[in-house]
C-alpha cells in the first residue's frame, strides 16, 4: 500500500491472507460494459449485499452499555475480563472484514481512521465505529446471545447474513477467476 505512513489498519491488512482488497477498476463502464471481467455480477452481488445491510437499520439490537460505557450483558460482574461485549473478537479478526466483501479502494481512509489498536473498530458506548454498510456480515447482522432466540428478527438476520456470506464469497471467486484469465 502506498502510504508514507503505514496505519494499524493497513498493517494488519498486509498480514491478513483472508482480505481482499478489490481491484480499483473493478466497477469502472468502458463504453456501457464493465472493464473488468464479471464486473457487472460483482456489482449486482455488491449491491445484494449493500441492500441487506442496510436494512438491519430497521432491527433494534437492543444494545445496553452501563454508565462506564462497556456492554451490560455480556459483563455480569467486575471479574469479567469481557469489556467489549459480542465485539470482542474484533481487533484480532480486523472487524471480520475476512468474511465480507472485498475492500473498495475509496473506502480505505474510513477504515484506516476507525481502526484502533488493540480494540479495532469497537468504542465504549457506540459499539462499532464503522457505518453498517461497511461492516462484515459477521458484524452486520450480530444480534446478542441473550436475547430471546424466538425473536423474529433472529430469523431475518440470519437469513440475510447467510445471503450476503455468500455473496461476498461469490464476488471473491469471480475476482480470482478474472485475476486467473488476466495472466
Amino acid at each position: 500500500m502506498n502510504m508514507d505512513k503505514i496505519t494499524e489498519f493497513d498493517s494488519r491488512v498486509e498480514r491478513s491472507i483472508s482480505i481482499i482488497v478489490a481491484p480499483k477498476d473493478m466497477f469502472e463502464l468502458k463504453n456501457r460494459n464493465f472493464k473488468f471481467k464479471q464486473g457487472r455480477s460483482i456489482y449486482a452481488l455488491y449491491e445484494l449485499v449493500k441492500s441487506h445491510i442496510k436494512i438491519t437499520e430497521l432491527i433494534d439490537f437492543k444494545c445496553d452499555f452501563d454508565e462506564s460505557g462497556l456492554c451490560s450483558e455480556r459483563r455480569t460482574d467486575d471479574s469479567s475480563n469481557n469489556k467489549m461485549c459480542c465485539c470482542i473478537g474484533c481487533y484480532d479478526s480486523i472487524g471480520y472484514l475476512g468474511r465480507g466483501l472485498p475492500l473498495l479502494v475509496e473506502n480505505l481512509p474510513i477504515y484506516r481512521k476507525s481502526f484502533r489498536k488493540n480494540i479495532g473498530f469497537w468504542r465504549p458506548e457506540t459499539g462499532c465505529s464503522l457505518p453498517r454498510e461497511l461492516r462484515s456480515p459477521v458484524c452486520a447482522f450480530y444480534k446478542c446471545w441473550k436475547l430471546n432466540e424466538d425473536d423474529k428478527d433472529m430469523n431475518i438476520l440470519r437469513t440475510a447474513r447467510d445471503v450476503c456470506t455468500f455473496a461476498a464469497n461469490e464476488i471473491r471467486r469471480l475476482i480470482e477467476e478474472s485475476n486467473e484469465n488476466k495472466t
